[in-house]
């Protein structure tokens, strides 16, 4: 184990991806809720918003994996003991079975004989929380095999390799493999993300972070030197070029007439990745001082799964506990959209800080039981 100065992530890297988790909640809620009559998604504000929409996601999974070198490596940068490495796993696994659980084809106990083709074809569709779940499986096992050199250079190859082949699966046609294995893969089952090319992000965060990491570490001249880079405007030039870049793989593959799917183009990938860096300068510049507003956002960011998790049970309910589509959807007026949305954020956040508090608290985990104990209950008697 090689032991490094003890350091905290920096606050600009919460607040990014708290931001990047309140766009997604903001964008689900009102255009769940709104009345599409009331707006084109072809004509300014809107088309702006579903194009900084589709940055969201990469982003969150980019900063996920940055800000989990910092939680991984406190202390030394060699590999993870068993126990760390089992609570990654256990919060791996914990995402697929929400991910699952919010598709799932039964309400009910009584629902299991009533299971058919389009439930289960609901029930197999891949979103965000299993892309995350099956990233963080992997850099778990990464973060257990080798020390922090070991991790970058693991994680940038694998997400070559994810950009790569997404290439090749985005198009293919999996009728020799199993429907739940071929919705990572591609979107023609109604996935609404896939492992590949998505999971890059991921990857490429942590190869972000490792950078932030050893930038910090004055005790080297060339840490010195990636410091004073990643901290000066040369990191917002190097996100400029790659903005341009990638605009120019995409437009080069387009006039190619090359047969892609723009969410798998490799253009559109550095393109995001770009972006993502030019935005993470422009928080930078952000000064943070109060630290009640640093303690808050450490919160925010560290449970922003939580945040994730807890809208789309408000939205979308689960089980036979509905939601507010069930009850609102595409029915809003502009205005009644952007109010619920906003209490949807507010309860969201209030319900984040009261089990952040009861996880902090041990004599009171207990009562995060009791909602589940409750759907069970009402699952088996109905």
């Amino acid at each position: 184990m090689n032991p490094i100065p003890k350091s905290n992530r920096e606050v600009y890297l919460d607040l990014a991806k708290f931001f990047a988790m309140l766009m997604m909640v903001l964008g689900h809620s009102f255009f769940e809720l709104a009345n599409p009559l009331y707006y084109n998604l072809n004509e300014f504000p809107w088309d702006w918003w579903t194009f900084a929409r589709a940055k969201t996601a990469p982003m969150f999974l980019f900063l996920s994996g940055t800000v989990h070198v910092f939680a991984n490596y406190k202390n030394e940068i060699g590999a993870i003991g068993n126990k760390l490495f089992r609570k990654r796993l256990l919060l791996a696994v914990i995402l697929l079975m929400v991910g699952y659980l919010l598709n799932s084809p039964i309400n009910t106990f009584s629902d299991i004989f009533n299971v058919n083709e389009f439930r289960l074809s609901k029930f197999y569709e891949v979103n965000i929380l299993h892309i995350f779940g099956v990233g963080l499986s992997l850099l778990a096992l990464l973060y257990r095999l080798g020390n922090i050199d070991f991790v970058f250079k693991s994680s940038l190859y694998l997400g070559i390799f994810s950009a790569l082949i997404s290439l090749l699966t985005i198009n293919i046609s999996f009728g020799q493999i199993p429907v739940f294995m071929a919705n990572y893969l591609n979107y023609k089952n109604g996935s609404l993300f896939v492992l590949f090319p998505f999971i890059s992000y991921l990857f490429w965060g942590t190869c972000f972070g490792i950078l932030l990491k050893k930038g910090s570490q004055h005790n080297e001249n060339s840490n010195r030197e990636l410091n004073k880079f990643l901290n000066s405007p040369k990191k917002l030039l190097a996100g400029i070029i790659l903005i341009i870049l990638g605009v120019i793989v995409i437009k080069t593959i387009t006039l190619a007439s090359v047969n892609i799917s723009l969410r798998s183009n490799p253009g559109v990938l550095i393109r995001n990745i770009g972006i993502i860096i030019t935005l993470l300068f422009i928080f930078k510049q952000i000064k943070v001082r109060s630290a009640l507003i640093k303690k808050i956002t450490l919160i925010l960011s560290a449970r922003a799964i939580f945040i994730y998790v807890i809208h789309l049970f408000l939205i979308y309910g689960i089980g036979n506990f509905y939601g507010l589509k069930h009850y609102f959807g595409k029915s809003l007026t502009l205005t009644d959209a952007f109010v619920m949305s906003f209490v949807v954020i507010l309860i969201t956040l209030s319900t984040t800080f009261i089990v952040d508090y009861i996880l902090k608290t041990s004599r009171l985990k207990f009562y995060l039981l009791i909602p589940l104990i409750v759907y069970w209950i009402y699952f088996f008697i109905n």
